[in-house]
C-alpha cells in the first residue's frame, strides 16, 4: 500500500535525506473540531462528565502523535492547501515497510485508519472512566488493541465531510519519552512506536519517526515546482541536480501537468537519463 504526504519543498527534502516522518499533536491541527466527536455520561456522577472530556483530551494531545496522509497523489486542492501552491512535493510511502501497518508499534495503524466523514457530528457515548484510568491514558497503550479502538477511532477518526476531499488516512503512535535518569526529555530517544527526533517548529513541536530508506518510494513535483526554491527559481540545472540526487535513492519520480481536456493534474514519469 502505498501512501501520501503533500508537503513543501523545504520539508519534504528534509523527510527524504533524514529518512523521517513528522507526527503532529492533535492540539496542533488546523481543524478546531478534533476529537470533539465523544462524550462521556454517568447518571451517578455528572459532575464528573465535564472533568472528564478535558483531561482525556489533554493526555491525548501529550502522549500520542497523528500522522495524516492520503490515498491520492494528484488531488489539485491538496496541492493547493498543503504543498505550497503547487510548489513543493508529493512523497509516497510503502506503508507496510514504513511500519505504519504494524499492530505491535502503532495505537491506530494505517489499515484502520480511514478518517470516517460525517454531515453530522456523532456524540458517541463512552462509559465514565475511573479516576485512575483518566490518568493512566496514553501511559500504557502503546500498540493496536482491539478492546479500546472504539474508543481510539472517537477521538482520532471523525471528521466534517467537508474534509472528505482528502481522503485521509491517518496512523497514530504512542510519542512519549521513556523516564531518563536525568529526569528530562531527551531530544531523541526509543520507544516500541519506534526511534523519535523531537523538532520545533515555532510554537509547533513535530515527533519525527526515523523509517527505512526504501519505505519512501516516489516523489511528485508540483506544477508550479520550477517557480520556487528558497524564493527564486529554479534553474535547469539545479532541477538536473534535484533529480539526479533523488534518483540514486531510487525513487520513482513524476512530475505533474494540467490535463488539457478535464480539471485533473496528470503524472507524468521523469525518465532515468
Amino acid at each position: 500500500m502505498i501512501l501520501y504526504k503533500y508537503v513543501s519543498f523545504e520539508g519534504g527534502m528534509a523527510i527524504i535525506n533524514n529518512s523521517s516522518i513528522g507526527f503532529s499533536s492533535p492540539k496542533d491541527f488546523n481543524d478546531p473540531f478534533e476529537m470533539s466527536a465523544f462524550k462521556y455520561e454517568d447518571e451517578e456522577r455528572r459532575e464528573l462528565e465535564e472533568i472528564a472530556v478535558p483531561i482525556v483530551k489533554s493526555r491525548c494531545n501529550d502522549n500520542f502523535g497523528v500522522l495524516s496522509l492520503t490515498r491520492q497523489p494528484l488531488n489539485a486542492l491538496m496541492w493547493s492547501h498543503y504543498a505550497d501552491s503547487h510548489k513543493g512535493i508529493v512523497i509516497g510511502f510503502d506503508a507496510n515497510k514504513a511500519g505504519f501497518l504494524d499492530l505491535q508499534s502503532n495505537v491506530i495503524p494505517a489499515s484502520y485508519g480511514e478518517i470516517i466523514y460525517t454531515k453530522t457530528k456523532p456524540r458517541i457515548v463512552l462509559p465514565m472512566p475511573s479516576d485512575s484510568d483518566l490518568q493512566e491514558i496514553g501511559s500504557d497503550i502503546e500498540k493496536f488493541d482491539d478492546s479500546c479502538y472504539e474508543f481510539y477511532k472517537s477521538a482520532f477518526l471523525y471528521k466534517s465531510v467537508e474534509w472528505a476531499y482528502e481522503e485521509e488516512v491517518r496512523v497514530v503512535k504512542n510519542v512519549r519519552c521513556p523516564p531518563t535518569a536525568s529526569g528530562f526529555r531527551e531530544a531523541t530517544y526509543k520507544n516500541n512506536a519506534g526511534t523519535w527526533r523531537d523538532i520545533n517548529i515555532g510554537k509547533r513541536k513535530l515527533y519525527c519517526l526515523s523509517v527505512p530508506e526504501d519505505a519512501i518510494k516516489e516523489v511528485f513535483f508540483g506544477k508550479n515546482f520550477a517557480k520556487n526554491i528558497d524564493g527564486r527559481s529554479v534553474t535547469q540545472e539545479n532541477m538536473k541536480k534535484i533529480i539526479s540526487d533523488m534518483k540514486k535513492k531510487n525513487l520513482l519520480l513524476y512530475k505533474c501537468e494540467m490535463s488539457d481536456k478535464t480539471w485533473d493534474l496528470e503524472k507524468i514519469l521523469i525518465p532515468n537519463e
